[in-house]
């Protein structure tokens, strides 16, 4: 399910990079065009693969009875976001270091994740 989604995303991803300019003008129109806006944009497709594993970690926390250690990762989520939004205002004094933040959120939910989950069945993430 997650590894699928995953594969189908790469694509989509790919084309949004490609395409952000026009996506962006049909979303918010030319006062939106050469703007921060396009850049922002590829940098969300980037970690936009991760979040089909993610939430396959969160609800697989869930179905094995472990919906403390989903929230333990849900809340280190957060510490990361939060901590990576400050750092990435104070060292680019600009949108891009939040939206490149939001990247090490998901993934250090990914590999929470994927560690825990580990001590509880028995997969690899080529099997998802």
């Amino acid at each position: 399910y997650a590894g699928i989604l995953t594969i189908l995303l790469i694509p989509v991803s790919i084309a949004a990079f490609v395409g952000a300019d026009l996506v962006i003008e049909l979303l918010g129109g030319e006062k939106y065009l050469h703007t921060q806006a396009a850049n922002v944009f590829r940098i969300f497709m980037c970690f936009a693969i991760l979040l089909p594993v993610d939430r396959f970690f969160g609800i697989t926390l869930d179905i094995i009875n472990k919906p403390r250690i989903n929230m333990i990762k849900v809340f280190l989520m957060l510490v990361v976001n939060v901590i990576g939004d400050f750092v990435g205002i104070y060292l680019t004094h600009d949108l891009y270091g939040v939206a490149l933040s939001s990247i090490f959120t998901f993934l250090a939910g990914v590999i929470y994740g994927y560690i825990v989950l580990k001590k509880n069945l028995n997969f690899t993430m080529r099997e998802i």
